[in-house]
């Protein structure tokens, strides 16, 4: 009987995180099987699951015929502006939030979370006119700007939790070494809130490197596009080309993967192991 009850809370345990997983990998994989297939076998019924001929057809025409290499340059160096402006200010908002006391920061603090309950399509046309009259329509920074402004309400609030986790202990003692504000700041605080610093970057950079709406509005010209503008061009008057489409998507998702495994380490590295380096 023991046995049957082990078994049954294994499948318990590990069948919802099968199908998770199976939800969450099969789109890639649907992604990455189309890059490789011929068009025949795209639109065949039943489904084609498994790739039978591989062709890198798709990619020499989806490369050939669209500047897909400068979208992604493009949407690299969005995304990093917006992360570099995001993770900057959200730390020392974030640690004036935390910290010290002044008047009006709790009424600055709802504010500032308020801001999170509007849909971004409800600031397309103010954005537009804004960047219109500063001069910054169709500009890479004008849009990084744009992104900034999204991610650094939340990135606030996710600094403050991680500097509320910070003992004040620590930075007292190094006050008393003779540290002032700024060094304790650059010395002892970011250091053990490297793993918030890290995930406050990922968001940011994330929520640049997708985004659609806002850069099909600013960026006018294709030698601006970022890349989720450009690949949803790639399709014709009559037809969507899936198969090019998905081999620049499959391109495009590359460099987010990268950076994702670059910074995951430091994300693990916990509060404590920052305040122990000398």
């Amino acid at each position: 009987m023991k046995p049957i009850i082990k078994g049954i809370r294994y499948i318990g345990i590990y069948l919802p995180v099968v199908i998770s997983l199976f939800l969450l990998f099969f789109p890639f994989y649907w992604m990455i099987l189309t890059s490789f297939q011929q068009k025949p076998q795209t639109y065949a019924y039943p489904p084609q699951f498994f790739l039978l001929s591989p062709t890198f057809t798709n990619y020499v025409s989806a490369f050939g015929g669209k500047p897909v290499i400068l979208w992604i340059i493009n949407t690299l160096y969005v995304s990093i502006a917006t992360t570099i402006f995001a993770v900057i200010l959200s730390s020392f908002a974030g640690y004036s939030i935390s910290r010290f006391r002044y008047s009006g920061r709790r009424a600055l603090s709802i504010l500032i979370l308020a801001s999170q309950m509007f849909p971004p399509t409800l600031f397309i046309v103010p954005y537009y006119v804004v960047m219109n009259r500063l001069g910054l329509i169709n500009t890479h920074f004008g849009l990084a700007m744009t992104y900034s402004s999204f991610s650094i309400p939340l990135c606030v609030w996710m600094m403050k939790g991680f500097f509320d986790s910070v003992p004040r202990e620590i930075e007292d003692a190094a006050a008393i070494d003779g540290c002032n504000r700024i060094q304790i700041l650059f010395r002892i605080v970011f250091p053990v809130s490297l793993s918030g610093i890290v995930a406050t970057a990922l968001f940011s950079f994330m929520v640049a490197w997708q985004e659609f709406m806002f850069a099909r509005t600013l960026l006018t010209t294709m030698a601006k596009w970022t890349g989720a503008v450009g690949i949803a061009s790639l399709r014709g008057e009559y037809e969507i080309y899936w198969n090019d489409v998905m081999a620049a998507a499959v391109v495009f998702c590359l460099p987010a993967i990268v950076v994702f495994l670059i910074l995951e380490r430091y994300l693990v590295a916990g509060l404590s192991g920052g305040a122990v380096k000398g």
